[in-house]
């Protein structure tokens, strides 16, 4: 149970069967974690000392703190009773540590994620940034721990944080830039492709969002000024039957939005309970509605080009353009995102 699965590179740890095990001060450590949305475990073994520690806690804690105090616990435990032979010498830099930065610095997203259904979207939109500073060392977010680590490279592709212990290496596995962190052997970090980057796609989802939102705004508003100044608008009947196309299709997309959204809050609570077979029409619904408006995008396009055929108005003929590109902007979360699908597997 003891023996790891594969040899891991020194400083980083691996999995055994069922154990994570690690080297800590100079000594092996074996154990595991033990998680619910309500209590906290950790259990560490030093065999080689014939000692442990177990510890638990019936909370998260504020800002999640359990797993930093899980961490610090440890550390101190292993500091007192199991203290290293000497103290660690800070490596030395890379001269070519500046070059070697820029090229791990990026955006990256967990190996251990949900890749398709409903929940994606939150892989999707919560991603690891990696920067690299001037001096050529590197920032990364901290181990169960808030805020950011400095790590400089002590090795080829290899970086050591600054005071500590943990190490980042970047590797390459199937052609994807990868990072393996000395204190996460359950996980990678792969390097997130353009099309998946946190930034484009939150810009797509609160675009698409406001843009559909103020048209559904400005339809009665407009509608009711002109009405008031008795200047209604002389539209052929081709195109006011387009107009009223690309309205309708501007409310189906944002109701279907609206949805997803009553559907996904509770999970960023943690309010697990919401979530049961009694949402099962809600989702089939929801599911049935994605494809009106994966089918609303091109007519929404062919509505655009209406537009620009026989509305004279600048601004009216970029207002249709933006409510084509918000109704583009749903289909591709959608997809991205695996809220278009069937299954009700999350």
């Amino acid at each position: 149970m003891l023996t790891p699965s594969e040899v891991a590179d020194p400083g980083f740890g691996t999995m055994a069967h069922g154990f994570f095990r690690e080297t800590r001060n100079g000594r092996t450590v074996v154990g595991h974690g033990g998680d619910t949305l309500f209590f906290h475990t950790e259990l560490s073994l030093v065999p080689e000392e014939g000692a442990g520690i177990f510890v638990s806690f019936n909370s998260r804690g504020r800002d999640d703190a359990v797993y930093g105090l899980i961490k610090t616990v440890l550390d101190q435990f292993m500091d007192r009773y199991f203290p290293p032979a000497a103290a660690p010498m800070e490596p030395a830099a890379l001269t070519s540590a500046p070059a070697d930065a820029l090229r791990i610095a990026g955006r990256y997203e967990s190996s251990r994620r949900i890749e398709h259904g409903l929940l994606s979207i939150f892989y999707l939109l919560q991603q690891s940034v990696i920067r690299a500073n001037p001096d050529g060392t590197l920032s990364a977010p901290g181990s169960f721990l808030p805020g950011e680590q400095r790590f400089q490279e002590i090795a080829p592709d290899v970086w050591q944080e600054v005071g500590g212990t943990r190490r980042l290496a970047l590797r390459n596995v199937g052609g994807v830039p990868t990072i393996l962190d000395s204190e996460d052997p359950t996980s990678v970090l792969q390097a997130v492709p353009a099309h998946r980057s946190a930034p484009l796609n939150l810009t797509v989802l609160l675009g698409s969002m406001a843009i559909l939102a103020l048209t559904l705004l400005l339809w009665p508003v407009v509608f009711g000024l002109r009405r008031h100044y008795q200047r209604a608008p002389v539209y052929a009947p081709q195109w006011r039957r387009a107009r009223l196309l690309l309205r309708v299709a501007a409310t189906v997309d944002l109701l279907w939005l609206i949805g997803w959204t009553y559907m996904l809050l509770p999970i960023l609570s943690l309010h697990v309970e919401f979530y049961s077979a009694a949402h099962d029409p809600l989702i089939r619904t929801l599911q049935v509605l994605g494809l009106i408006v994966v089918a609303m995008a091109p007519l929404g396009l062919w509505c655009a080009w209406q537009g620009m055929r026989y509305e004279k108005s600048l601004w009216a003929r970029a207002g249709n353009g933006l409510i084509a590109l918000a109704l583009l902007g749903c289909v591709w979360m959608g997809f991205i995102g695996g809220l278009i699908g069937f299954s009700l597997n999350y």
